[in-house]
């Protein structure tokens, strides 16, 4: 049992790794950086819309990503608690039962 909560720890600390590579502010400036780099090329007569749809794409990715791994951590917390509660209400009823046969 031990070695599949050292599974899962180990799987939240990649997911953690993964959303710190994935910053949500740094994307979010990200967006900002390209809106005003194609709102400036756009003003000075340059068109790159499809390159414009390309970026704003992968950014919506980027952010969906962010998000899944997001609610993918706190599931996997969630699960943890209650797996330790559980363990914890396991040996307080051991305990209470071996206490009342004593």
């Amino acid at each position: 049992m031990s070695s599949l909560i050292e599974a899962k720890r180990l799987e939240l600390e990649r997911l953690k790794k993964q959303l710190t590579l994935l910053e949500y502010p740094k994307t979010l400036a990200l967006e900002e950086a390209v809106k005003v780099l194609f709102y400036f090329l756009g003003k000075h007569g340059f068109n790159f819309e499809k390159e414009k749809a390309e970026l704003e794409e992968k950014i919506f990715s980027l952010k969906k990503r962010i998000e899944r791994i997001r609610f993918e951590e706190e599931e996997f917390r969630r699960k943890v608690e209650t797996k330790r509660f559980k363990d914890q209400f396991k040996l307080l009823t051991k305990n209470f039962c071996w206490m009342l046969k004593a």
